[in-house]
């Protein structure tokens, strides 16, 4: 199990290098951001409302951990955005420093969820692991453009973001070595983990597809949402969820 939980953790490492593969190809990261983007907020509001939640319920978690979540999520970006921006005027190159501190915590929790996940289920683990890597793809993208425009080089943008992501399976391992010490508080955390997911979905990725004018890839994005939402569904019934 301990290889599966790496397996998925690694995956959502890849995932977030994606920016580096699209950037290379300027035109499909311009074209086909915003569509994945949408693919990933649906996928990460079905695993909050259909996997997190009812599993954090059945953990002894609460609601209202879920809202603390979600403003635990918003004061950290808060945070970042304080000391990114200064008199009204942000400079990228600040942005992108303080954007590799943010990724790495978000790296951070997405190793603590994916293993959690599985600590209650193998099923569970697959599901919560996808909606992360699905949230991952889109978000590498950004993520390696902000660092080029942002004054660095590609090979510099590379080895910053392989250092970062190298913190979701570092602790997803900590996580399943600490799981007799995690487990009393697993509810409490799946419950943070689903707040965080609704509001990066709700808050960073749905607000970006609004910058969408064309008709018709208006009417992709909002398919891809719902079909991020169906696969995560899907996936999860399969797995016997």
């Amino acid at each position: 199990m301990l290889l599966t939980v790496l397996g998925a953790a690694f995956l959502a490492s890849i995932a977030d290098l994606s920016g580096l593969f699209l950037f290379w190809k300027k035109g499909w990261a311009k074209k086909y951001s915003n569509l994945l983007v949408s693919f990933a907020a649906g996928a990460l509001l079905a695993a909050a409302f259909l996997e997190l939640l009812p599993e954090a319920i059945k953990n002894g978690g609460s609601l209202s951990t879920v809202l603390l979540g979600i403003i635990f999520f918003y004061l950290i970006e808060r945070v970042i955005f304080l000391y990114h921006c200064h008199d009204g005027k942000c400079t990228i190159h600040t942005f992108s420093w303080v954007m590799l501190i943010g990724n790495t915590l978000h790296d951070f929790v997405d190793g603590v969820i994916i293993a959690l996940a599985f600590i209650v289920d193998p099923g569970f683990g697959m599901v919560t692991a996808l909606a992360v890597i699905a949230h991952e793809f889109p978000a590498g993208i950004g993520e390696f453009g902000v660092l080029i425009h942002g004054g660095f080089g590609e090979m510099r943008a590379l080895f910053y973001t392989v250092l970062t992501i190298l913190a979701t399976p570092l602790w997803a391992l900590t996580a399943w070595l600490l799981a007799s010490q995690i487990e009393p508080v697993t509810g409490t955390l799946l419950a943070l983990a689903a707040g965080g997911f609704i509001y990066i979905a709700a808050v960073d990725l749905i607000p970006e597809t609004h910058q969408e004018f064309d008709r018709r890839r208006s009417i992709m994005q909002g398919v891809l949402l719902i079909l991020g939402i169906l696969v995560i569904d899907v996936v999860g019934k399969l797995l016997g969820r």
